[in-house]
């Protein structure tokens, strides 16, 4: 069977359900482009351009793959993220065959994420001195898919721990402490972020506690696990996509045209109280707009079924 046929369809797989709504928040954003003077053109003509050329390139999400942010951010802020899977959707079932015939797995678990570590160190190093590219080293596929292959080759171990129903007694309070270390090591990151020589390091910490966390929660042993087991986490889960693509949009849309039309001048005499309650109205938007575009797409989905 062709691995390449595989991977046109996993693609097509992943992204369908997600690819109206892309398109959508992506024209959305049109409007803000021009409101905040997004665009290097000075004419109208000019402006409408450079839309159609990075829509050329946008719409058929393959922007990420040019480590520049004004391609990979020249609509929807965050849809660099999903570009950069479909790139990967597209390699995975190739990459999958590679893992499947390494011999060395154990090498290859310890080897990976110093790989991850030096890469990102090489791609901000060119970032900071090619001046066409500053996106490399953090939204390309070229620094992400590795962290798609160190997931691969930790999946080989835990289907070989699985396989000989090896579990051992620690894993339930491994699961707790794995999960600990991930959410406080969430809020911590972002203290060292702007140190550029620490990338390398902050990559290698990122990629030990993902893989302590996905290695412990595979077992489906711990109280972690049962809780992300329920009905409402898995909901959220098949919601998270959506909740991605949505927020940015809001949140751009947030300060220059509502609270600056609201408020004027006042906005930065309320301080704080305005920044938590325009977090809570972003969220809570967030979220009906999420569930009622799952709806949407169900009711379609039943009516072509029909």
């Amino acid at each position: 069977m062709d691995v390449h046929l595989i991977s046109i369809g996993f693609a097509k797989a992943k992204v369908r359900k997600l690819y109206p709504l892309y398109a959508i928040t992506m024209l959305a954003f049109v409007p803000m482009m021009f409101v905040q003077g997004l665009l290097p053109g000075k004419s109208l003509l000019m402006n409408l351009g450079g839309i159609v050329a990075k829509g050329v390139l946008c719409a058929p999400l393959v922007q990420s793959a040019f480590g520049m942010t004004r391609l990979s951010h020249a609509f929807n802020g965050v849809c660099w993220f999903l570009s950069t899977l479909v790139l990967i959707y597209l390699m995975s079932p190739w990459l999958m065959v590679r893992v499947a015939k390494m011999r060395r797995i154990g090498l290859a678990l310890l080897g990976v994420p110093v790989l991850v570590a030096v890469l990102q160190t090489i791609l901000a190093a060119v970032d900071a001195r090619v001046s066409f590219l500053d996106d490399l080293a953090y939204g390309s596929p070229y620094m992400r898919v590795w962290f798609v292959i160190y997931g691969m080759v930790l999946g080989r171990v835990i289907f070989a721990w699985r396989k000989r129903n090896h579990v051992p007694a620690w894993l339930p309070r491994a699961e707790i402490a794995a999960a600990m270390l991930c959410i406080g090591w969430f809020f911590l990151r972002n203290t060292f972020v702007g140190m550029g020589a620490a990338g390398g390091a902050l990559r290698l910490v990122d990629v030990a506690l993902c893989a302590g966390l996905l290695f412990t929660l595979s077992f489906e042993r711990g109280c972690v696990s049962r809780l992300l087991e329920r009905p409402r986490f898995m909901r959220l889960g098949h919601l998270a996509m959506y909740i991605y693509l949505i927020h940015y949009l809001l949140r751009m849309y947030w300060e220059p045209v509502v609270m600056k039309r609201l408020l004027g001048n006042q906005a930065g005499v309320y301080g704080d109280v305005i920044g938590i309650v325009s977090v809570v109205l972003i969220v809570a938007l967030t979220m009906l707009l999420s569930i009622a575009w799952d709806r949407y797409r169900r009711t379609r989905q039943v009516a072509g079924g029909a």
